[in-house]
């Protein structure tokens, strides 16, 4: 199944790119009703313009089946499927050590948390750890930020639910954050550490991890479309 994989993650650009592809054998609990069983599940994710991942057109999918239909092995059937993606949907708050500009460190702030999710960096069923995140931004910022936390966007979180979050072997990681998502503070108390006054982030297409998605596991629901095509 690996050859699969490879085959598809390597296909001629004229028939569109992958970004993002992981291939299992078939589990029953994931057909939809009608579908027809096959041997092997390959999902895929795309990029748009941005670098951001984005589910695969219906044309890229249709390309990819035709693609690899001259390299199946007989018996081997493979079902395409639309990952899913794990948006990170938290909220920052920092503090900022004296004589440094708050606007200037929260800038660099939001960049390296977006090259911290480059989506070079991340690859299906891995773990976000927050201290990894953490470490990161203390790190690249050289000593102008004093701490730096994620705050629930919702009122029926509890700090600390996203400090670990696990995606199953068909979900990758993503984050949307923008400037709104980081919130300059002069200390951290209990009354900003409930939640965030911060927009939510989120998109339609994905899967915004939330208090469900503490500890061990991540959100298991998705708006993203799980049909595929067989052959």
């Amino acid at each position: 199944q690996d050859d699969y994989l490879v085959r598809a993650l390597s296909m001629p650009p004229k028939y569109g790119v992958l970004s993002k592809a992981y291939i299992e054998q078939t589990k029953l609990n994931t057909l939809l009703p009608g579908e027809i069983p096959s041997t092997l599940t390959l999902y895929t994710l795309s990029a748009n313009s941005n670098n951001n991942l984005t589910l695969a057109s219906t044309t890229l999918k249709q390309n990819l089946q035709t693609y690899l239909s001259q390299y199946r092995i007989i018996g081997d059937s493979i079902n395409i499927k639309d990952a899913f993606i794990i948006n990170i949907g938290v909220n920052f708050e920092i503090t900022i050590r004296p004589n440094f500009n708050s606007n200037e460190v929260l800038r660099k702030c939001l960049t390296e948390i977006q090259s911290y999710f480059n989506i070079n960096n991340w690859d299906f069923g891995e773990t976000f750890y927050f201290s990894e995140l953490s470490a990161y931004i203390h790190q690249e910022l050289g000593g102008s930020v004093a701490t730096v936390v994620i705050v629930p966007s919702k009122a029926q979180s509890n700090f600390g639910d996203l400090y670990q979050v696990r995606c199953e072997p068909d979900q990758l990681f993503m984050s949307t954050a923008t400037v709104d998502n980081i919130e300059v503070v002069k200390s951290l108390t209990s009354t900003n550490l409930k939640q965030s006054t911060a927009p939510t982030i989120g998109t339609k297409a994905t899967t915004t991890a939330s208090s469900s998605s503490s500890s061990s596991s991540s959100s298991s629901s998705s708006s993203s479309s799980s049909s595929g095509s067989s052959y």
